[in-house]
């Protein structure tokens, strides 16, 4: 893991800050990809053993969460709303941290 974000740093040291830029670093999705990475590297495990899961399920030193053990109203990608036992947090991804920073640019 340390790996992925130490190439990942490198990557993105010179670009030009954005929220693009800074979402692409520290985003979601590479978190997905560096816990897949370390999942697959250590247990070989396959990208389809994790999705459309529909309970927890605990690999290795990790517990995954289906669909509505993160967002359970996400009714479109599977989930069974608040009433299901899966059913962790509620996580409204409004990203209304975006619009409390100013502006980054490079000076």
């Amino acid at each position: 893991m340390i790996q992925n974000i130490v190439t990942q740093t490198k990557h993105f040291l010179n670009k030009s800050l954005n929220l693009n830029v800074v979402m692409d670093w520290t985003g979601p999705g590479l978190w997905t990809d560096t816990v897949f990475d370390y999942l697959n590297e250590t247990y070989h495990v396959q990208w389809p053993t994790l999705t459309k899961l529909n309970h927890t399920r605990l690999i290795g030193d990790v517990y995954i969460l289906p669909v509505s053990g993160f967002q359970p109203s996400a009714y479109l990608l599977g989930a069974k709303g608040r009433d299901d036992p899966e059913a962790r947090i509620w996580h409204y991804f409004r990203g209304s941290w975006k619009h409390d920073y100013p502006k980054i640019t490079n000076s």
